[in-house]
């Protein structure tokens, strides 16, 4: 970060951010299997109500 003159409302804190990169990866949509186990954990999963 840079210090830069303050510049409100577009740059209230007056610094600038230099050598920002952003590493994304792509999401996989879940496969049939897998949403049945997580389906399956969420039913065993449920607390038990005792009165």
């Amino acid at each position: 970060m840079a210090k830069t003159n303050i510049n409100y409302p577009y740059n209230p804190f007056g610094f600038l951010i230099t050598n920002f990169t952003e590493k994304l990866s792509k999401v996989t949509a879940p496969t049939e299997e897998q949403v049945i186990l997580q389906d399956s954990l969420k039913i065993n999963n449920k607390p038990s109500v005792t009165n």
